[in-house]
This record gives structure tokens, sequence and C-alpha cells, in this order.
């Protein structure tokens, strides 16, 4: 088994002793750091591929979802694995937000954002909210949102988010919601349109009897996507794209 994380051992330790959750709990000693603004593929060793790969409560952290995928499947052979925990908006702090769109993703993908966007962190700050059960569920999740003990006002999570994008501070935030439904019809249709090429799982999520806030699910590598985002001033691409929409609104002038 090896591990990957975009910080090296010496500050996951630091960390950990700083995260009360974190006191008594094994951490792994990671293998290899995914330097930021660097690709996977050039972080670990050439000749390195994997059949199976775990992110368990990490995708919703990555501001480009696609971008970050691709990324992780370009170091896995064709027919691999990768299995996915995602928190479930229904039962989460997420609850109060809407769900992530087909838009919302393949616009992240072609501006590639290093780090949350403003529009991530004010999205997370402004609608997230306080834990209110010992046990059990976390979270009373029948209160209205005016009620709700929030972790931030708007006018907070809107100075987090100026003065993000004044100094390039890295907010970790959740950048995307999912429920396992949106999940499987967004990813569906980004694998429709060529940007991935993977088969998606059904999705294992909560069942009457559990108390889960989190849904599991596996992609399986077909090969490589069939649109590769280019970071040329003209990719070719998003250029055909454009051409097609302007053929698409010329005829429906023209018949409106």
């Amino acid at each position: 088994m090896r591990y990957v994380d975009c910080i090296d051992n010496d500050t996951i330790a630091k960390k950990a002793a700083e995260n009360p959750g974190a006191i008594g709990r094994k951490i792994p000693r990671i293998d290899w750091v995914w330097t930021p603004g660097k690709t996977l593929r050039s972080c670990i060793p050439a000749d390195t591929m994997f059949d199976y790969g775990v992110a368990t409560h990490v995708m919703e952290h990555v501001p480009d979802t696609v971008g970050w995928l691709n990324q992780i499947l370009e170091v896995m052979r064709d027919g691999a694995v990768l299995a996915l925990a995602l928190p479930d908006r229904r039962y989460t702090m997420d609850y109060y937000r809407k769900e992530t769109t087909l838009g919302d993703v393949v616009g992240n993908w072609m501006h590639a954002p290093s780090r949350p966007t403003s529009a991530q962190i004010v999205d997370f700050l402004s609608q997230s909210f306080y834990d209110t059960r010992e046990g059990g569920r976390r979270f009373d999740l029948n209160q209205p949102f005016a009620t709700a003990p929030r972790h931030y006002t708007d006018e907070q999570a809107l100075e987090f988010a100026a003065n993000s994008h004044r100094d390039g501070n890295y907010l970790d935030v959740h950048c995307t919601v999912w429920t396992p439904a949106s999940f499987v019809d967004v990813m569906s249709r980004v694998v429709g349109m060529g940007l991935m090429n993977v088969e998606i799982s059904t999705p294992v999520e909560r069942t009457p009897d559990s108390e889960w806030d989190e849904f599991i699910v596996h992609l399986t590598k077909r090969g490589e996507p069939r649109i590769v985002r280019d970071r040329t001033p003209n990719p070719r691409p998003l250029s055909i794209a454009a051409r097609r929409l302007r053929n698409v609104t010329s005829r429906l002038l023209r018949t409106g």
C-alpha cells in the first residue's frame, strides 16, 4: 500500500498534534508528496502504475474535480478501480447547500483553479452549520436555515473569500456538494462529453438502519479521456465546441 498527500510527513504530524480529533489515531506515513502545481504523474516514480486506489473524503475539497480525477487515473492501468467516499449532502453540514451542477464541474475543468474559488469559499462558509447532537446523527436537519447555528456570518464568509483572493491563501473548504444521485448524473454526463473515460458504479449509500453520512462509489478506468484540457491560448477542443455553439445559435435565430 502506498500513500500520497499534498504535504510531507513532518507537516502531517504537526497538524495531527494540533487536531484533537487525531489523538490516539495512527497516522500513516506518506510515500510521495503530490506537490501543488505539479501533476501526480511527475511526483511519483515514472514506472509506477496502480490497479486500485482509494480517496476518502478528499474529492469534495478539490476545486477542479475532473482535472484531479484524471490526474489520479493517469497513474492507473486500464481496468483499475478508484474508490471514492464522499459526504452525502442530505446528512451533513452541507445540508443547506445546492448540489454541484454539470456547469460547475465543467467550468472548473476549463479554468483549472489551483485553490478554492471565491464562490466556493463563500458558499461553504455562509451555508454550513455546527453539529447539534451528541452521538448518532450529528446534525438536526429539520430546523430552518434561519435558526441553524452557523459557523460564519455572510459578512465573515465574504471577508475570508476576499482575503484568499487578495493574498493567495489556500482555504480548505468543501468545493463540491453531492448526493449519490447527483454524483452519478453529473459525472455520467462528464463521461458522455469525453472529459473522462470511466465506468461509474451504483453508489453504496445510507440504509434506513444505518447512521452513515457518506456514500461510496467506484470508478473503473476504461481508457484515456477523448477530450484533453489544453492550456494553450486557443485550445482545440474548446474552439470546436464554440463553433458548434455558433452554428446552433445561427439555426435557432433563422428558425425563431
